[in-house]
């Protein structure tokens, strides 16, 4: 499974998050950090580099998240 995300679609995520981390709402400018772009369902479990399936975290947060895709 590829997981390249397309360009468009790195841009178009980061304008529809406002450049926030999805879990805590974060800017990337209060973490002096770049968001990573994250897979919900991750791809080692199947998950697709597709837009329903990506969206933007800060690295706190998807270092906590892993591999989860389900809470306690």
């Amino acid at each position: 499974m590829n997981s390249a995300v397309p360009d468009w679609l790195r841009v178009k995520l980061r304008n529809d998050a406002g450049d926030r981390c999805g879990y805590c709402h974060t800017s990337s400018r209060v973490t002096g950090q770049p968001l990573t772009f994250e897979h919900i369902i991750p791809i080692s479990q199947g998950g697709a580099s597709e837009e329903a399936n990506l969206w933007l975290s800060c690295r706190r947060c998807n270092e906590f998240k892993g591999a989860q895709v389900t809470g306690p």
